[in-house]
C-alpha cells in the first residue's frame, strides 16, 4: 500500500518539476515537514489525544514548512511559481506519509 501511495505522488508531479532545482525544493520541503512532524509529535504526545495528534501535527508542520520556501521565493529576483509548486508537493507528500504511517 505504501508503495502505491509513493507512486501516485510521483506520478502526480508534472514532468517539468523534475528539474534539479525543483527536486531540491521538493526534498527540502519534505524534509522540513517530516522533521517538524516528528518534533511536534514528541512535544505534544502527553497533551493531545492520539487521534488529534495523528492529524494536527502533520498539518501544522506542513503549513510551517512552506514558510521558508515562500521567503526564499520572495527574496529571489522573480517569484517562481514552479518552485512553490514543488514546495507544496513536498509538504503534501510529507503530510500524506506521516498521516498514513503513524510514527
Amino acid at each position: 500500500m505504501r508503495y502505491i501511495l509513493y507512486l501516485a505522488i510521483l506520478l502526480s508531479i508534472p514532468s517539468q518539476a523534475y528539474e534539479i532545482d525543483k527536486v531540491a525544493h521538493f526534498s527540502v520541503s519534505y524534509g522540513l515537514a517530516i522533521s517538524s512532524t516528528v518534533i511536534c509529535k514528541k512535544l505534544l504526545r502527553p497533551s493531545l489525544e492520539p487521534h488529534r495528534l495523528r492529524w494536527a501535527c502533520p498539518l501544522a508542520a506542513s503549513s510551517l514548512a512552506l514558510i521558508p520556501g515562500i521567503f526564499k521565493e520572495l527574496s529571489d529576483d522573480r517569484f517562481d511559481w514552479r518552485d512553490m509548486e514543488a514546495n507544496v508537493y513536498g509538504v503534501g507528500a510529507a503530510a500524506v506519509f506521516s498521516i498514513a504511517i503513524d510514527f
